[in-house]
């Protein structure tokens, strides 16, 4: 009689002990697919720590073949805007910026584009002395204006 009280006791708690590992096995499972939905916890080295399959999802992720295309398609949105395009930390993040060609159709129209606005801004004395001008048209600086001419002090009485 003691036997199979002690049988039947030592077999419910092991039962009972197989069911809270499987709810806490789901449980965790339910808590990891939470966590992989926010990108910030993925990359944290606690989180990394508790679920180290998060360490091997990651390198996997990587590796994965669509990223590229999602980096191109990055790159595009970033070279429409030029000013972005050329901070040093775009261009730190995106190191193959540097190396960004236009069409030699698009640079040609570009040129002609610049040099009338070159001949408007050479109508306007004071546009053509501005250091913003004189930086984005390098050919005003060697330009005399006749604003350097030598100035005569008049003699003390």
């Amino acid at each position: 009689m003691k036997t199979t009280k002690i049988l039947l006791l030592s077999a419910t708690a092991a039962v009972t002990l197989s069911a809270t590992q499987n709810l806490l096995a789901a449980d965790g499972s339910s808590q990891l697919a939470k966590i992989m939905q926010n990108s910030a916890l993925v990359h944290s080295p606690r989180m990394i720590e508790q679920y180290p399959e998060l360490a091997r999802m990651s390198v996997a992720s990587t590796a994965d073949s669509s990223k590229p295309d999602a980096k191109a398609t990055q790159l595009a949105e970033i070279v429409k805007n030029p000013a972005f395009a050329n901070s040093p930390r775009v261009r730190e993040l995106y190191p193959e910026l540097a190396f960004y060609g236009q069409t030699p159709s698009a640079s040609a129209s570009k040129s002609d584009a610049s040099t009338t606005e070159l001949a408007r801004v050479m109508q306007n004395q004071a546009l053509a002395n501005s250091p913003r001008m004189k930086e984005q048209f390098p050919e005003l600086r060697g330009r005399n204006n006749g604003f350097e001419k030598s100035v005569e002090i008049a003699p003390l009485k």
